[in-house]
């Protein structure tokens, strides 16, 4: 506590990161870029997508599931995939694809829609 009412707490800090680990393509802690893009190259790689606050996230190529928590004010853009599209914990926070081939799951998403672009 500060008597002068100056808060002495230190910024929380967040690491973004994008790797590839095992046929996954990892997108977490990202806040404010809407220019993030995963261009997958196999039809067996998946993309995790957790964390992010007011992004863009487009993913190119045709992937077998993608998966989204614990985004808020984002929108997710893809291509085409396999599997599943699972969103879980989300606010606000868009899909759109070009393909309507998958299942879509939607769980505890207040405001959440998906875009069909055929």
């Amino acid at each position: 506590f500060d008597p002068m009412g100056i808060s002495l707490e230190q910024p929380k800090v967040i690491n973004m990161s994008t790797k590839f680990e095992r046929d996954t393509h990892w997108i977490e802690n990202y806040a404010g870029d809407t220019g993030i893009t995963v261009t997958v190259s196999a039809a067996k790689e998946k993309v995790y997508i957790s964390n992010i606050t007011d992004s863009v996230v487009t993913v190119k190529g045709k992937c077998t599931s993608i998966a989204v928590e614990n985004a808020t004010g984002s929108g997710i853009i893809f291509d085409d995939v396999v599997a599943t599209v699972e969103t879980v914990n989300c606010k606000k926070s868009p899909t759109s694809s070009k393909w309507i081939r998958s299942i879509y799951c939607f769980g505890q998403n207040p405001r959440c829609f998906c875009i069909f672009d055929w």
